[in-house]
């Protein structure tokens, strides 16, 4: 297996690792909402949809190490490598109603999937070319290695990995502060290959906690790539992909963006002039809906209650700015950029899109 054929086993691994445990709550969660308080079977729906996500790191290990061919110990042991790595997983220091101290482990957000990712693929590498070094007494001394794997992910390569969030994070934040058409442009095209990779566009969003109004440009360069790579799904995948990119759920494809770099040039240029319809249509939102596009409605549902709260327009003219802003002209835009590239330039073709994440072996 060559080092890119390895490397795209990796991303797609770790996008679908990451998507599997977002899927119920990202697409339910707002929807349901509204009924939660009502109905304690909804509400306990959506907390186990919300605690599940935290299992994201473990789902990364496990099927980075299937996919690149490892047997089920060897990816149980890439699995809790990535898990440590990825630091979502800490101890508090709390204290009982007598005044007795108690450690406990509180398992905080997603942590960082760009460092479970890189040691995921590192470790099963490394357990690839060790091949059967420890014979029969590898299930005692792999689970060992294994720990040490974890050790240097979370106390090496974590501080060096979070260097790139932080760096786009500073990238974005310098966007906020140019004049209004540049900074729309930029921070579309931005959270429109942000979506898409490995690095969680909601965090970059929290991180430099966006306002108003750059939150609603973010958002709509997420649902441009959302929009642009349903376009292409549409002809190359199955309708259960299609559906699924169709949702929002576009991580899944993180895999492709390596394969196919290309891929960042319609997502940018649509990203792009989304973000930049979104500051002409007044679309705003919020730091938190910023990086989820209209997953789950979230993006949408934050710009009509900004609509509402300033009180300039009505309801009904809210939801016309709203289908315009996230549906006519993304998909005006996305289906245009797609025209020039593949019919005119000829530069790709829909296969950039095509989903195969089963092709383990």
């Amino acid at each position: 297996m060559s080092i890119k054929d390895f490397s795209i086993k990796t991303l797609n691994a770790g996008g679908l690792g990451i998507v599997l445990p977002l899927i119920p709550y990202a697409i339910l969660g707002t929807l349901l909402k509204p009924l939660a308080a009502d109905y304690s079977v909804i509400a306990s729906f959506l907390k186990y949809s919300q605690q599940i996500q935290g299992v994201a790191p473990i789902l990364i290990g496990f099927l980075v190490g299937t996919f690149v061919g490892l047997n089920p110990l060897r990816a149980g042991v890439v699995s809790f490598i990535s898990f440590i790595s990825a630091a979502n997983l800490s101890v508090a220091n709390l204290f009982t109603a007598s005044g007795e101290a108690v450690s406990v482990l509180q398992l905080r957000g997603l942590g960082d999937l760009v460092n479970a990712i890189f040691m995921a693929g590192v470790s099963s590498a490394i357990i690839l070319k060790m091949n059967n070094i420890f014979r029969s007494l590898e299930i005692i001394c792999l689970p060992i290695f294994g720990v040490a794997l974890a050790y240097i992910g979370r106390d090496f390569s974590l501080p060096v990995v979070s260097y790139v969030t932080t760096g786009i994070a500073d990238a974005v934040e310098y966007f906020t502060t140019l004049n209004p058409v540049l900074m729309s442009l930029l921070i579309g095209a931005s959270f429109a290959i942000i979506i898409i990779s490995p690095v969680s566009s909601v965090v970059i969003a929290l991180a430099i906690k966006l306002n108003a109004v750059n939150s609603g440009i973010a958002n709509l360069g997420c649902s441009a790539t959302m929009i642009s790579v349903l376009i292409g799904s549409i002809f190359v995948n199955k309708p259960g992909v299609s559906i699924t990119v169709g949702l929002g759920i576009v991580k899944m494809l993180v895999g492709n963006l390596l394969k196919y770099p290309i891929l960042a040039l319609p997502l940018a240029i649509s990203g792009a002039l989304c973000g930049l319809s979104a500051y002409l249509l007044d679309i705003h939102g919020t730091a938190f809906a910023a990086g989820f596009g209209y997953s789950g409605l979230i993006g949408p549902l934050a710009a009509y209650e900004n609509y509402m709260a300033a009180q300039v327009i009505t309801s009904g003219e809210a939801i016309i700015r709203l289908l315009i802003g996230y549906i006519a002209i993304p998909f005006v835009i996305c289906s245009l950029v797609h025209f020039i590239f593949i019919k005119i330039f000829k530069i790709y073709t829909f296969e950039i899109v095509r989903f195969t994440p089963l092709e383990n072996k």
